[in-house]
């Protein structure tokens, strides 16, 4: 039996993987918004909007990697549901496998969905590689998510409070946290955390003044040399409580090794190059961190 093959159903899943690896050129974003798909009998922006969720899935259980096993009850009830999901399309053989870890006695069970009949179109295999994704995203983070006993939800929708704490729960071995020094505001407490090997990092800041962000923004600078002539930018923020506020560091270029960490008051939109007038915390990365 011969099935009919549509050939704009490959070329939408070269443009959907386009845009999940390297985004739309003008040339990609015109074909997709004015080709006519109503012969796959799809919606496209669903289609896309499935691609993104995927990818961000596999990026962010690929990020925090842990070699911490799924729990059988919890492996044998997905495996359940990928029967019952795919029943209705197409015969499934489900095995088991062992992939050797890193080290040498670690072993991570993983289920292997395989099919004994014609390749999966891609919409079949998009709904395996979400699947995938989920179950990534358990096995690389289930001690982070769900070791500690906090629940924190669907990670695309994690505040900034939330993902601090996955960071520092996470303790990249060289993460430093040290505490802000007051300089020009004498109110302001709280620390800063980052890791260079992560180019991550949060700012917490608790009594530093609020800005109005069209007179005035806060700037971030990280310094590889305390000396350093030029700093590196860290991104310009706003504060608009004099409670906690949790701020994420956005260096603007690879930091090699913070040594050092001031914020300056700024212009809306901040500046290329401070003058450093106005520094109201530091924060200098001892030799012991």
């Amino acid at each position: 039996m011969s099935i009919e093959h549509n050939p704009l159903s490959d070329r939408l899943e070269e443009l959907l993987v386009s845009f999940v690896t390297e985004g739309f050129n003008d040339t990609e974003q015109t074909e997709f918004n004015q080709t006519d798909w109503s012969t796959l009998n799809l919606d496209p922006q669903q289609e896309l909007q499935q691609f993104e969720r995927s990818a961000a899935a596999f990026a962010v259980a690929f990020d925090h990697g842990v070699d911490k096993s799924l729990p059988d009850e919890l492996r044998r009830k997905i495996l359940d549901r990928a029967k019952t999901s795919f029943a209705g399309t197409q015969k499934l053989h489900v095995g088991e496998s062992v992939v050797r870890g890193f080290a040498p006695t670690t072993e991570i069970r993983r289920e292997t969905v395989e099919s004994v009949l014609a390749p999966p179109s891609w919409r079949e295999g998009l709904a395996l590689l979400a699947m995938a994704a989920c179950l990534a995203i358990m096995v690389f983070n289930w001690n982070a998510i769900f070791g500690t006993g906090k629940s924190y939800g669907p990670v695309a929708q994690l505040s900034v409070a939330q993902k601090r704490a996955l960071f520092i729960e996470s303790k990249p071995a060289d993460l430093v946290n040290v505490a802000w020094i007051q300089n020009t505001d004498k109110d302001a407490k709280g620390n800063i955390a980052w890791s260079d090997s992560r180019q991550e990092g949060y700012m917490v800041f608790d009594g530093l003044d609020v800005n109005d962000p069209t007179v005035n923004q806060y700037q971030l600078w990280i310094f590889e040399d305390p000396n350093q002539p030029y700093p590196i930018d860290g991104g310009v923020f706003d504060v608009s409580s004099t409670g906690e506020v949790i701020v994420p560091i956005d260096a603007k270029i690879p930091v090699d090794k913070a040594v050092q960490f001031a914020v300056t008051v700024e212009k809306p939109g901040g500046v290329v190059v401070s003058e450093r007038k106005i520094i109201p915390v530091l924060a200098v990365v001892n030799s012991a961190n």
